[in-house]
Formats: C-alpha cells, sequence, structure tokens
C-alpha cells in the first residue's frame, strides 16, 4: 500500500515564503523539483506586498517543455490558491515562477509526496 507524506516545496528554506524577484520570462524562480519517489501532489499560495496587482506566470515541465499559466494576484488580499494540487513526477520536472514586476510577490505552500508502493 502506497503512503502520502506531506513536504516543504524543495525551493523553499523549512517552508519560508519564496519571493519572486524577477520579471520577464528569462528568468526563473524555482518553486519545486520532483524526484522518483513518487509523484508529488503540488499546492502553492501567493501574496502580493506591493501596491498593486502584479501578474505571475507558473510553469510545469523541463527543460525547454513549459507549460505555463498566469494569474493576476490583487495586493492587499491575503494568500491566493494558485496551485490546486497538480501532480508531477520523475526527475527533470520542475515547477518554475516569474512575476511583472521585480518585488511584491511571496509564493508559499506544500507538496503531498505519494508514494505508490504496490
Amino acid at each position: 500500500m502506497g503512503t502520502i507524506e506531506k513536504k516543504f516545496l524543495s525551493g523553499s528554506t523549512d517552508g519560508k515564503p519564496i519571493p519572486i524577484g524577477n520579471a520577464g520570462d528569462t528568468t526563473r524562480s524555482t518553486i519545486h523539483t520532483a524526484t522518483d519517489d513518487g509523484i508529488d501532489e503540488v499546492w502553492i499560495w501567493a501574496t502580493n506586498t506591493a501596491g498593486s496587482a502584479i501578474d505571475l506566470s507558473i510553469e510545469f515541465g523541463e527543460q525547454g517543455v513549459d507549460h505555463e499559466f498566469r494569474q493576476s494576484i490583487t495586493n492587499g488580499n491575503g494568500l491566493n490558491l494558485i496551485c490546486q494540487g497538480v501532480p508531477i513526477s520523475g526527475t527533470g520536472s520542475v515547477v518554475t515562477a516569474f512575476a511583472a514586476s521585480t518585488s511584491g510577490i511571496n509564493l508559499l505552500g506544500f507538496i503531498n509526496r505519494i508514494d505508490q508502493q504496490a
């Protein structure tokens, strides 16, 4: 029977927020990198501390093969759920992010690692 273990996003230090300090689609912050240990169910929330809304892009993929979605994060609204249990697995599967501004967006979250042992 498989097991489920809650873990921090690999891009976070001890569960602390991950600041998205890059702008444009040429530089990305690594939010989480999957391993071969099972399936990682990814949960991410965003907060915006800037003076106005900021567009945030989250990418699921591997080097050269990205699948992106964007969301405008309103300032002063607390935590916004932006990734609701999206499963990834396998070495090379990475979740990255970038924003339209160089400051203001912080990401928090966790993964549920699902071990598929028979």
